[in-house]
């Protein structure tokens, strides 16, 4: 399933976000796909975290949306487990109205969870809403 797809056409660009995504992802999804029309390069999003221009998109949308200020603010206990971490992940994200997966991935970013954890956590239905 694709999140959402950006054409940069210089005349006529025009961005799709998938209805049938969770609604906390709609937001993260208009805006990564915006920042492809600003960098002028067309894409697909759907979950390919390799890739450097969506990374970058990624990290725009999530930085709009959701400030490293604001994020440093989320305790995490030191040695939680992934259960732990991600219920702690899901309080954030509704009292914020974002995505779960848009928090674990700055908190991965940020470096307060690690690569196994934000993996671990992908694999859980963590990115369900």
């Amino acid at each position: 399933m694709f999140r959402g797809l950006a054409i940069a056409d210089p005349i006529a660009p025009f961005v799709v976000v998938n209805d049938q995504d969770s609604r906390a992802a709609w937001s993260f999804t208009l805006l990564h796909e915006f920042t492809h029309l600003m960098l002028g390069f067309s894409g697909v999003s759907g979950g390919g975290f390799d890739r450097a221009i969506e990374r970058f998109c990624n990290d725009v949308a999530s930085e709009i949306l959701l400030p490293a200020a604001e994020l440093r603010d989320m305790q995490l206990l030191s040695g939680a487990s992934d259960t732990a971490i991600e219920r702690d992940i899901s309080l954030f994200a509704s009292e914020r109205n974002v995505s779960r997966t848009m928090v674990a991935y700055r908190l991965y970013l940020q470096r307060r969870i690690t690569g196994e954890q934000w993996t671990r956590l992908l694999r859980r239905p963590l990115n369900s809403a």
